[in-house]
């Protein structure tokens, strides 16, 4: 519901935007001056897409429910990269509309705010796509790109400053959604902060994996979805970064599962009873609950990716909720596994659930080797049509996993994946 409504204010803004477009090309230019109005065109619909992108990332729960965490980073990566393409054209044609008078470019009061804020966006863009193979720290990588948040107003005063805009009530608009929205973050982080949760366990699971528990206000969420964390420790408050909430809304105590694969969570065995959390939840849509109760599940988890599938399976294990259920498991070697002895149990207290374990470098493993693809599904599920397949792990596996389903023929509506790799 929340991605229908949304996508409807997007097309009616931008739709908007174009209108007024029309009217200020013909009112104030005339059609004579196809340069200036296209470069008006180019300014509008950039920094159209350069809000949204900012309403997709300041977390409003309404919207994030009907797209889940995985598509709302895809749109928010699309719109940040339209908007640079579109505000690039609209630099590109200010210099042509220059050279088409025979002047040479003038770099104005107006036009210096401007230039500032396309060079911010056109490297935070950069940064972005190339952050992986920069090998860039997440904290070095994220506060890069909130200096998009000087860029935006850099740009409104540019505009606001050119004597051919200064009057247009868009521009004031604008000026008045990004407010509203920096209000907004202001006013979560206010609360978040004004009602912390305590560690109150910190448990290692095995050699790089640890299960932090927080006690604090009651919080209602579905088994499967995630939450934003910022830790107060020692060395002070750090980066908000999201991880699956491994407890059952069912248990008093509110459980995350990180492993070590970061600067951040590298640190989180050294996180102390005590310290304080600030905790942002729920998010996401990757929930058993949300698909018919008569339909067999199929849990495909590869690493981490456990933690969804355990919140799950100790909701229904604490529900009594009768359902076939199978869950594939893979890692490396059986090293990696944690919560084996309470998922053993969980076979005994739910008839109807089966656990496969699949190890892709361990020689000496008793059980199935190799990876998680079509072949193993259909030796033990057979018919795979009538299922309902959850993914979570690593995006090449999820991708591979995707591709051979649909290859089968599961119907895309039957996939649900929870991408945890930002």
């Amino acid at each position: 519901m929340g991605k229908s409504i949304f996508g409807a204010m997007v097309s009616l803004f931008l739709l908007s935007l174009v209108a007024v477009w029309i009217n200020m090309s013909f009112i104030q230019y005339g059609v004579m001056e196809p340069l200036r109005s296209a470069h008006l065109l180019l300014a509008m619909l950039g920094m159209g897409f350069f809000l949204v992108q900012f309403v997709l990332s300041s977390r409003i729960k309404w919207i994030e429910r009907g797209f889940g965490l995985d598509k709302m980073l895809w749109y928010h990566r699309w719109f940040g990269r339209v908007a640079t393409g579109f505000l690039f054209l609209h630099f590109s044609l200010v210099l042509a509309l220059d050279f088409s008078r025979g002047t040479a470019p003038i770099l104005d009061g107006h036009r210096a705010y401007g230039l500032a804020a396309l060079g911010i966006i056109l490297v935070t863009a950069s940064v972005a796509s190339l952050h992986k193979w920069m090998g860039l720290r997440y904290e070095t990588w994220k506060g890069i790109h909130l200096v998009n948040y000087v860029a935006f107003p850099l740009a409104l005063v540019h505009i606001m400053l050119n004597p051919a805009q200064r009057g247009a009530p868009v521009w004031g608009g604008f000026a008045f959604a990004y407010a509203f929205l920096i209000a907004y973050r202001i006013y979560m982080i206010y609360v978040l902060r004004k009602n912390p949760y305590v560690v109150v366990g910190v448990t290692s699971e095995n050699s790089d994996t640890w299960t932090l528990r927080f006690a604090g206000r009651p919080l209602k969420y579905l088994p499967g979805q995630f939450l934003h964390v910022q830790l107060h420790r020692r060395d002070g408050v750090s980066s908000s970064h999201p991880f699956t909430i491994s407890s059952s809304p069912t248990e008093k105590l509110l459980g995350i599962t990180p492993k070590a694969s970061g600067d951040f969570t590298s640190t989180i065995g050294e996180t102390e009873i005590g310290d304080q959390a600030y905790i942002d939840a729920p998010y996401g849509v990757f929930s058993f609950l949300r698909v018919p109760e008569n339909r067999p599940l199929v849990f495909i988890a590869g690493g981490i990716g456990i933690t969804p599938f355990l919140s799950m399976l100790r909701y229904m294990r604490d529900r009594q909720i009768d359902r076939e259920v199978y869950l594939f498991w893979g890692n490396r070697t059986e090293n990696n596994l944690f919560s084996r002895g309470e998922l053993a149990k969980m076979e005994e207290q739910l008839p109807r659930l089966k656990v496969i374990l699949v190890m892709s470098g361990q020689p000496d493993w008793v059980g199935k080797e190799g990876h998680i693809d079509l072949d193993l599904l259909t030796g033990y599920l057979g018919d795979l049509s009538p299922m309902e397949f959850f993914l979570c792990g690593p995006p090449p596996m999820t991708r591979a996993i995707e591709k051979q389903l649909a290859d089968y023929g599961v119907s895309r509506a039957q996939v649900h994946r929870e991408v945890f790799e930002l």
